[in-house]
């Protein structure tokens, strides 16, 4: 429970000073900072942070359609390189 409390705190913070979420693909450091904070140190421990994360993502991930399939990743992936965000994103770019 204070994993999830821990993680609502940080989505609350990431949107009130960027207006935007973390990920933990995009977010690598911030991911491995907050394992560590949480004492998350083996990897059982970081794969179900991981999935709790995760579960907060999809709340706000953008809904797939039939036509995303490899011309919405490819886009995607293109976005997230050159550090764009895409309409309905509601994710930080890399940082």
């Amino acid at each position: 429970m204070r994993w999830r409390t821990t993680i609502e705190a940080e989505f609350a913070d990431w949107w009130g000073r960027y207006g935007c979420f973390p990920h933990p693909r995009r977010h690598e450091a911030w991911f491995d900072m907050l394992a560590e904070r949480l004492g998350a140190t083996s990897q059982q421990q970081q794969h179900s942070l991981y999935g709790l994360v995760m579960e907060r993502v999809e709340l706000y991930d953008p809904p797939r359609t039939q036509f995303s399939g490899l011309l919405g990743d490819t886009e995607d992936w293109v976005g997230g390189m050159m550090g764009w965000r895409a309409a309905g994103d509601r994710f930080c770019p890399r940082g």
